[in-house]
């Protein structure tokens, strides 16, 4: 939405609504796209989504089946995950004050979920159906850490044009 539509859910950042949130913000273009032409014909969305809706509801039925899931770093990425969450926490406070911190803690929760999902999802397309403990592997632990510093960026950018005072370096 716009930036008014923003403070009207979210009024401030000083009340811890706006931690529990993830925010991805992005420029739109100024180009108008033709919506007249022939090439604007819609396409049955059944025809799109039906086999990814089939492959996700499997998904979902092996969840189901499992009741529970037990999710785990190894010691390593334990480690490594404390130490960079650790930092950014540090560096955030730095630039952007004491209230930012809750903004990198809630990351932190977000991103051991997103990988979590991510593995769920790797161990699915592998056809391991075996109840056992998902272990992160290296390159999911990789692909959550691009898209939770991504979302750090954005969320600190969006923290920046909505907090009340002004003298963040970012």
């Amino acid at each position: 939405g716009t930036p008014g539509q923003f403070r009207g859910v979210i009024p401030d950042t000083e009340n811890g609504l706006f931690s529990r949130f993830l925010y991805y913000s992005y420029k739109g273009t100024n180009k108008f796209k033709n919506v007249f032409g022939s090439a604007n014909k819609r396409v049955p969305m059944k025809d799109k989504l039906e086999s990814f809706a089939t492959q996700v509801y499997c998904l979902y039925q092996k969840c189901e089946f499992w009741d529970e899931i037990e999710f785990q770093w190894t010691r390593e990425q334990e480690n490594l995950l404390f130490n960079k969450f650790k930092n950014i926490n540090a560096d955030c406070i730095e630039k952007f004050g004491e209230d930012s911190k809750a903004i990198v803690f809630r990351l932190a929760v977000s991103f051991t979920r997103i990988a979590a999902i991510i593995s769920v999802v790797r161990k699915f397309e592998n056809q391991q159906f075996k109840k056992t403990p998902i272990i992160c592997l290296q390159k999911d632990l990789d692909i959550s850490l691009q898209i939770a510093m991504t979302l750090l960026e954005h969320s600190m950018d969006t923290y920046i044009k909505n907090t009340k005072t002004t003298n963040h370096n970012f």
